[in-house]
Formats: C-alpha cells, sequence, structure tokens
C-alpha cells in the first residue's frame, strides 16, 4: 500500500508540473506578435517571435517568409465586389496550405471576409470579400498569413 500512495503521490507531482509548464508555454504565448514561428516537439514547445511585413502595391506584395502581414494600398472596393490580391512567397507550393486573416488598416467601412485562397507554385491569389451590400471599402487592409507545409 506505501508504493501504491508513494508512485500516486509521484503522478499527482508529475501531473502538476505538466499543468504548470503549460501555464508558463500559454502565458509566453500571450505576448507573442504576429508572425511568431511556433513548433511542438516532445522537449515542449519552443517559440520564435519575429514579425514579417510587407506594402502592397497594385494587388501584390512579395515577402518570402512562412508568415506575416502585409498592408494594402488604399482600396476602394465596391460593396458586395471582390479585391484580389498575389502573395509572392518563395516558401509556398501548389501543396501548401496558407491561412489568410484580414482587418482594417486605414479601412473604415464594409464588412471584410477572406474568400478564396490559392496556392501555387512560388505565389498565393487570396480573394478578400467586401460583404456590405452598399459600403465601399476606404483605404488599406491588413493581411495575415501563414503557411503549413
Amino acid at each position: 500500500m506505501k508504493n501504491f500512495i508513494v508512485g500516486l503521490l509521484a503522478l499527482v507531482a508529475i501531473s502538476f508540473a505538466t499543468v504548470d509548464n503549460a501555464k508558463a508555454q500559454v502565458a509566453m504565448f500571450k505576448g507573442m506578435t504576429t508572425g511568431a514561428h511556433v513548433e511542438v516537439g516532445p522537449g515542449g514547445i519552443a517559440a520564435e517571435s519575429t514579425t514579417s511585413t510587407a506594402t502592397s502595391t497594385v494587388h501584390a506584395a512579395t515577402l518570402n517568409t512562412d508568415s506575416g502581414t502585409i498592408t494594402t494600398e488604399a482600396l476602394t472596393t465596391a460593396g458586395l465586389a471582390d479585391y484580389t490580391f498575389t502573395l509572392t512567397n518563395s516558401q509556398i507550393t501548389a501543396a501548401s496550405k496558407v491561412f489568410v486573416t484580414v482587418a482594417n488598416g486605414t479601412n473604415t467601412q464594409g464588412t471584410l471576409g477572406v474568400g478564396t485562397v490559392t496556392p501555387g507554385s512560388g505565389s498565393c491569389v487570396i480573394m478578400i470579400h467586401n460583404l456590405h451590400a452598399t459600403q465601399a471599402l476606404n483605404g488599406t487592409l491588413k493581411l495575415g498569413f501563414f503557411t503549413v507545409q
């Protein structure tokens, strides 16, 4: 019985250490910026926080990183219309999974939505929808992305 209790206490101590470690790792992620690189391995979670940014001109930008934020040019996309953007990126292949978010930069009108995201060899075409029926966009957008191979 004594060995059982000692073993149980050791298991509980390991569980608490694991919970505390997980809490510390979650707290670390709260301060990370867009473009952070995260890896999960047998030793835990490793993170490298860097921000890669680019500014687009004429519906396109180049950013050769696995994640980043792009500021578009000032847009006037009409209500219920689409804005098509091409991201040139040497890390993207046709088999890549590219995840995109959209937020207002200086834009104050319209309703934003990410449409299709089509990866190709060395680039990705991103379609952003203005879902508002009548309001045109009136400024820049922030496109966040990360790729998974």
